[in-house]
């Protein structure tokens, strides 16, 4: 093993043995930070409860790309390649060059909801607690 190899895979066993080595408390005060984060980012984002469509300097676009997608699904494509019905109905291989996750988890929450404005209002909200988590575990380390 090279030395900066050796170096990054001490540092890795260091921090699993820290890791270990937390004690139940200190756990507790994790997940009591992170309940006190998705709380008031839940507070602060209220509005996207609602059914009502959140307008951007997008317009609804967000709404009609989910929608696509979930169009694509529906017609056996679990990789969209190009979304026929996007640009007003010109077509656009938008999935090809814009970085789909999260459009995939606003479709996944819009199917199992069986609303897509609020499954995509709550894929916003989930994107915003997951940042304040991270956030929180970069702090934290």
């Amino acid at each position: 093993m090279s030395g900066h190899r050796r170096i990054a895979y001490r540092a890795g066993v260091v921090r699993r043995r820290r890791v270990a080595q937390e004690s139940g408390a200190t756990m507790w005060r994790h997940l009591l930070w992170l309940a006190v984060i998705a709380g008031v980012t839940c507070f602060l984002y209220s509005a996207l409860f609602s059914r009502d469509p959140l307008t951007t300097h997008e317009g609804f676009d967000l709404y009609f790309r989910t929608h696509e997608y979930l169009k694509e699904f529906g017609n056996g494509h679990w990789v969209p390649q190009v979304l026929p019905g996007a640009v007003r109905g010109a077509g656009s291989a938008f999935p090809s060059f814009y970085p789909p996750v999260a459009y995939l988890v606003a479709s996944l929450i819009s199917f199992v909801s069986g609303d897509l404005v609020r499954g995509v209002n709550l894929a916003l909200l989930l994107s915003v607690v997951v940042s304040g988590w991270s956030m929180y575990f970069m702090g934290v380390s």
